[in-house]
């Protein structure tokens, strides 16, 4: 597992020079190794309207439930995850990140 990836974990707050409150994402550098996305992912990931381009393989104990990640300069959405026998954690990725808005009714 050679490959640099770069976790996105929750914002901190910090405040500036004059007081003023920042959110800022924390990031940590890992690494792992991108897997092939087999065909039946991605059928199963566009079937619920979500679009699986990767598939990387960390170990289980760098991951604190992140929800973001960079790969080869690119930002993913961690669409899920999967624990394998050897420790490691699959994580089935997209770019295709879309904000989700919610309306008066709470739908998005």
């Amino acid at each position: 597992m050679n490959e640099e990836i770069i976790l996105i974990g929750k914002e901190k707050v910090e405040g500036n020079t004059i007081g003023d409150m920042i959110r800022k994402p924390v990031e940590r550098n890992i690494f792992g190794e991108e897997k092939q996305v087999y065909s039946s992912t991605f059928f199963q990931a566009a079937a619920v309207g979500m679009k699986a381009e990767k598939i990387l393989v960390i170990w289980k104990f760098d991951y604190n439930e992140e929800k973001y990640l960079i790969y080869k300069g690119i930002k993913y959405e961690i669409l899920k995850t999967y624990e394998t026998e050897e420790e490691k954690l699959e994580l089935t990725c997209t770019s295709d990140i879309k904000k989700k808005e919610v309306n008066a009714y709470g739908n998005s």
